[in-house]
């Protein structure tokens, strides 16, 4: 898989597949994120291609622990005074590490982060 990547969107349906093969998560509002572990690091892609690496870097870090060649495609998203905030998320989102921002208060969550775009053979 090369960097960036096209990511999957929503699509508006009448009403829900079924199926074994269908999976659903609960859709948080944050910063669509994709993770991709390289064989030294991690980058980490916006929906729009844009390298977040940077303002993401916790991420990236807990990222590490991941084998390589894995790639995940979900929402970083920002917890505020215990309410997810998609406002901080994109503050963060759109900053730099040194940068100041309201996300600076809140704390960092990852979810849908079980979504697998790639997995190496023998993960």
């Amino acid at each position: 898989m090369e960097f960036p990547v096209d990511v999957a969107l929503a699509e508006l349906v009448s009403q829900l597949p079924t199926g074994p093969r269908w999976w659903y998560e609960v859709k948080l509002d944050g910063h669509r994120t994709v993770l991709w572990r390289l064989a030294e690091t991690v980058r980490l892609q916006a929906r729009s291609g844009r390298d977040v690496t940077t303002p993401w870097m916790d991420l990236a870090v807990a990222g590490m622990a991941l084998p390589p060649g894995v790639v995940l495609d979900g929402e970083a998203v920002v917890v505020v005074d215990g309410q997810v905030s998609f406002e901080a998320a994109q503050a963060r989102a759109a900053s730099s590490l040194h940068g100041r921002g309201s996300w600076r208060r809140g704390t960092l969550r990852c979810s849908s982060c079980g979504t697998f775009c790639h997995c190496p053979p023998g993960t």
